[in-house]
């Protein structure tokens, strides 16, 4: 057998060192040893991140943490080891508010050799606050037309937004937008909210809990309608008018459509002709209707001028009424024998405007140094103008 073994010796030989030679070779060339450089990797475990926050605390915002990591190892096992990634991690030992030092480390087998650059990275933590904050709906696009917004009302007032106090702070309001989308029926629907700050710049760095709402939406539809100016006399009788009308011929109302649907005109309250006077420049007021609003609820009367008369009476000192006793004697003494009244009114009540319907009367009731001659009429005037219009008494 030793024989055989010793038969081509040298070939043998050979071909057991070629073998041991081609093995090295391969695992050299297979699986080599390899370095590997990973630069700008994101820092995102912490692995005492409980203690940090149940001591109240949180990162600052704005801080961002990146190392360097350099690998030596065979080429199988560092591809087997970051096949899920490199991360490295941070730990802050006695973590407090301020400033701290965060050191980086890695898990890795020990077949694999590491270095970290940098090792410690400075690190801010902040009070972690909690904080209500309001909660602001704005609308995009357009109703259907002759629809308005009655109200907007989320289902939340507001909600706790939580954070680095500094940032926290910032937050004025939450806002959320709601698409009107051409409705013309009251809606609900589900929108989310940002951070603004008072520029309206959204916050970033802080969490909304529960960061979306319910808003219900009420609609109200609007219509033109015409205003009717109402006069009534002294026993509040209406009086007929063609001659005058509101200087806002249409007003805009606004209500539930259904209410809105069954109006056709708006009236004024009904206002007295015996204290009426267009060149006053008085204001009325329109008679209210329940669940309905205007977009002015007072106006002003003008006359139609082509519906318009004038009328000329003398009027004489005895049928001058005096409300009081003070200086009457006086007063009748200094009165012309007649009072010239012109009187512009419209044509409809040319068979009203006479003297018996046209009370002239001093109000006397109090010492004064001069009396202004007064007027009552049943009919709608647009001026009057009395001659004369004071009566001045000179004491001797």
């Amino acid at each position: 057998m030793f024989k055989h073994f010793k038969h081509n010796f040298r070939i043998k030989i050979f071909s057991i060192i070629f073998a041991f030679i081609m093995w090295i070779y391969v695992m050299s060339e297979v699986d080599p040893i390899v370095i590997r450089s990973f630069e700008n990797i994101n820092i995102e475990t912490i692995t005492n991140i409980d203690e940090i926050r149940n001591n109240g605390l949180t990162f600052a915002y704005g801080q961002n943490f990146h190392v360097k990591v350099d690998f030596r190892s065979k080429r199988s096992t560092l591809n087997e080891y970051i096949k899920n990634g490199v991360n490295p991690k941070g730990q802050i030992y006695d973590p407090k508010e301020g400033s701290n030092m965060m050191q980086i480390v890695m898990d890795s087998p020990k077949e694999i050799e590491y270095s970290i650059n940098p090792l410690q990275i400075e690190v801010i933590l902040e009070r972690s606050v909690i904080s209500m904050k309001n909660i602001v709906i704005n609308t995009d696009g357009n109703l259907k037309s002759d629809y308005v917004i009655k109200q907007i009302k989320p289902n939340q007032a507001g909600l706790y937004v939580e954070g680095p106090q500094s940032q926290v702070e910032k937050v004025v309001n939450l806002s959320g937008t709601v698409k009107l989308e051409n409705n013309y029926a009251d809606f609900s629907t589900k929108i989310n909210v940002v951070p603004l700050d008072e520029k309206n710049n959204i916050v970033e760095g802080v969490t909304i809990r529960d960061s979306s709402v319910i808003v219900d939406v009420d609609l109200d539809k609007t219509k033109n309608v015409p205003v009717k100016v109402v006069f009534v006399d002294d026993e509040n009788q209406v009086i007929e008018n063609s001659s005058f009308k509101s200087t806002v011929e249409n007003i805009k109302i606004q209500g539930s459509e259904a209410i809105v649907d069954s109006i056709a005109s708006v009236n004024t309250v009904p206002i007295k002709v015996s204290s009426f006077n267009k060149l006053a420049g008085l204001t009325y007021e329109l008679e209210k209707i329940e669940g309905i609003q205007f977009t002015d609820d007072k106006i002003k009367v003008k006359e139609i001028e082509m519906e318009l008369q004038d009328h000329l009476f003398k009027i004489p000192k005895s049928d001058i009424s005096l409300t009081g006793e003070v200086k009457a004697e006086e007063i009748r003494g200094a009165l012309p024998n007649e009072i010239e009244i012109k009187i512009i009114a419209g044509k409809e009540y040319s068979n009203r405007i006479n003297p018996d319907n046209i009370r002239i009367l001093i109000n006397n009731e109090n010492l004064q140094e001069q009396y202004k001659l007064l007027y009552e009429v049943d009919f709608p005037i647009f001026s009057i103008k009395i001659t004369p219009d004071v009566i001045n008494i000179v004491d001797n």
